[in-house]
C-alpha cells in the first residue's frame, strides 16, 4: 500500500461513522398479534423486517413453523404471559389451571434461543408489597425463569427491592394533555417502551413523531408498537414504509408530518350536554304544566297538604313524575360519569373493563359508565315503584306511588347542577372532592326517596301499617344492610381490583 498512514485514518474514520451511526440507530419492534393463518404470519413477519422491526413481542404461543421462520430472520423475540391487570389475589389464591397456563407458556419461551426476555405481568398492583411478595412467591416456583430475563410493564416507575421483575417497560400512555411535549422518563431500570396512544390520538400520526424524539436518546432499548395500529398505520400513512426503516438505519432520519388536526385536550361534553337537557325538561314541564308548577314547591313547604292532594287524587297524569324520574337519572348519570374521569385515568377505566365486564357492554369505555348508570337508576326507579304500590291496600293509581317517589328526586336537580358546574368550570384544586361528594349526596337522595315515599304511603292506611312498614322499608333496609357488608366484609378481591384501577395513570 502506498500510503499506510492514508489507510489507517480512512479506516479510522470509517469504524468512527459506523459506531456514531450504529449508535443512533432505533431498535423498532412490535407487539404482534398472531394470526389465525401461518400463510398470513408469514407475510407479515416480510412486511416487519421491510418496516426496520428486529423485535417482536409475542402474547401467544407461535406453531413450529414460525418459531423457525422467526429464528432464521434473526429476530429477537419477548415472550409474554398475558396477565394483565393483576393483584394481590390474582397470585396469593392462583387455580391450579392458571398456575398450568402459566408454566406451560413459560416453558416454552423458555425453550426458544430467540427469546431475550419475558413479560411476567402488565400494569399489577406494584405499589402494594402484599403484591409484590404475593408475585415474587407465585413466580419463584417457575425455575425456568432463572434461564430468562424478567420484565413488567407500567407507566408507573417503582423502585422496590420486592419487585418480582428484574426491569420493566414503560407503557406511553399518550392523550391529548401531554402534548405537544410529552414527558418520558429515562431510568437504568426501563428495558424498552411501548407506545399506546389512547381512542382520541390512535390514528394521528404526529404524536408517534413526538413520542419518537422524545425516546431518542434511548436507542439502544426497543421501541414497541402494536402490530394492529401498526398495519393500519401504514396502510392510511404509505410514508412510514420509509421513515420506520430510516429510524433503524439512519442516523439522522428524516420524518415529514402530515397535515393533520389534534384532538382538544378538553373534557367531555356529555356533563354540560345531559345538565341543559335536564334544565330544558324542567323549564317545558313547568310551562306547559299548571298543575306541575302549583305542585313543585308544595311538596317541601306544605308536606301536609301536598299528600292530600295526591290521596284524593288532584294528580291523575303520570307523565310529571315519568319526566322527574328520567331527569334524576340524566344527572346521576351525568355526576357519576364527571367522577369516573375524575378519578380514573383510561388505563384504570381498561382495568375497571377488565375486572367488570358486565359494566362495560355498549361502547366499551367511559361512556357505558353513563349508560349503565342511566339504566340501572331507571331499573331502580321502576323497582321500586311497583315495591311500594302492591301491599298497599288503599291506593287506587299506581300515579300516586310515583308521585311520591318522584317529588324528592328533584333535590338532585341543585345537587347535579351544582356538581356539574364545577367540574365544567375547572373550579379549584378540591373540585373533583366536591364533584364526588355531591354525587355522593344524589345517591343518597335517590336511594332515600324509596324510604321517603314508604312513610309518607303508610299515612293513608288506617291500619296494618307496621305491615306495611315492614314489607317495604325494613326489608329494604334489611337488603342494604346485606349488600354493604358483602360488599365491604366479603369481597375483597373487588376492593383489590377497584384500588389498582385507581392507582393507574
Amino acid at each position: 500500500m502506498r500510503n499506510p498512514l492514508r489507510f489507517v485514518l480512512l479506516s479510522t474514520f470509517l469504524l468512527f461513522m459506523a459506531f456514531g451511526t450504529a449508535q443512533a440507530q432505533r431498535v423498532l419492534g412490535v407487539v404482534w398479534e398472531l394470526p389465525d393463518d401461518d400463510s398470513q404470519a408469514l407475510q407479515q413477519l416480510q412486511q416487519f423486517q421491510d418496516l426496520g422491526i428486529t423485535v417482536l413481542e409475542l402474547q401467544q404461543l407461535p406453531s413450529d413453523r414460525l418459531w423457525n421462520e422467526i429464528s432464521q430472520r434473526n429476530l429477537a423475540v419477548y415472550g409474554d404471559l398475558r396477565i394483565l391487570f393483576p393483584t394481590t389475589h390474582t397470585f396469593a389464591r392462583s387455580d391450579s389451571a392458571f398456575h398450568r397456563r402459566v408454566r406451560t407458556k413459560i416453558r416454552a419461551f423458555a425453550a426458544q434461543p430467540s427469546v431475550k426476555a419475558l413479560n411476567l405481568f402488565t400494569y399489577g398492583a406494584i405499589h402494594q408489597p402484599s403484591f409484590n411478595r404475593a408475585a415474587a412467591s407465585f413466580f419463584h416456583h417457575f425455575s425456568a425463569l432463572q434461564s430468562i430475563r424478567t420484565t413488567h410493564t407500567d407507566n408507573r416507575i417503582t423502585q422496590s427491592p420486592d419487585a418480582p421483575a428484574e426491569f420493566f417497560r414503560y407503557d406511553i400512555r399518550l392523550t391529548p394533555q401531554d402534548l405537544p411535549s410529552p414527558s418520558i422518563p429515562n431510568s437504568s431500570n426501563i428495558e424498552g417502551y411501548r407506545y399506546s396512544p389512547t381512542t382520541k390520538l390512535r390514528e394521528r400520526f404526529l404524536p408517534f413523531k413526538q413520542v419518537i424524539q422524545a425516546t431518542a436518546s434511548q436507542p439502544q432499548k426497543p421501541f414497541f408498537m402494536e402490530s394492529s395500529w401498526l398495519l393500519s398505520m401504514t396502510d392510511k400513512y404509505p410514508e412510514l414504509e420509509t421513515i420506520l426503516p430510516s429510524l433503524a438505519s439512519e442516523p439522522e432520519p428524516v420524518f415529514p408530518v402530515p397535515d393533520e388536526s389534534l384532538p382538544p385536550p378538553g373534557p367531555s361534553p356529555l356533563p354540560i350536554i345531559s345538565l341543559l337537557l335536564v334544565w330544558a325538561m324542567l323549564a317545558f314541564h313547568y310551562n306547559m304544566s299548571p298543575l306541575y308548577r302549583k305542585s313543585l314547591f308544595r311538596y317541601f313547604t306544605g308536606h301536609t297538604f301536598f299528600l292530600n292532594d295526591i290521596f284524593r287524587q288532584h294528580i291523575r297524569s303520570p307523565f310529571p313524575s315519568l319526566i322527574i324520574i328520567i331527569q334524576n337519572a340524566l344527572l346521576i348519570s351525568a355526576a357519576l360519569f364527571t367522577t369516573f374521569i375524575n378519578f380514573w385515568s383510561e388505563t384504570g377505566l381498561q382495568s375497571l373493563r377488565y375486572h367488570f365486564p358486565d359494566l362495560f357492554l355498549f361502547t366499551g369505555g367511559v361512556y357505558d359508565i353513563f349508560i349503565s348508570s342511566f339504566g340501572i337508576t331507571l331499573i331502580f326507579s321502576v323497582t321500586s315503584i311497583f315495591w311500594l304500590y302492591f301491599p298497599h291496600k288503599s291506593l287506587r293509581s299506581i300515579t300516586q306511588i310515583m308521585t311520591l317517589f318522584a317529588w324528592p328526586l328533584q333535590i338532585n336537580i341543585v345537587f347535579g347542577t351544582v356538581a356539574i358546574g364545577i367540574h365544567v368550570s375547572g373550579g379549584s384544586g378540591n373540585a373533583a372532592m366536591i364533584t364526588a361528594l355531591l354525587t355522593g349526596l344524589m345517591l343518597v337522595v335517590c336511594l332515600g326517596s324509596f324510604i321517603a315515599t314508604s312513610v309518607d304511603a303508610v299515612q293513608s292506611l288506617s291500619g296494618k301499617r307496621l305491615r306495611y312498614i315492614s314489607s317495604t322499608t325494613g326489608l329494604y333496609l334489611l337488603i342494604l344492610a346485606g349488600l354493604t357488608i358483602w360488599l365491604t366484609a366479603f369481597n375483597d378481591p373487588l376492593w383489590q381490583a377497584v384500588e389498582l384501577s385507581l392507582s393507574l395513570k
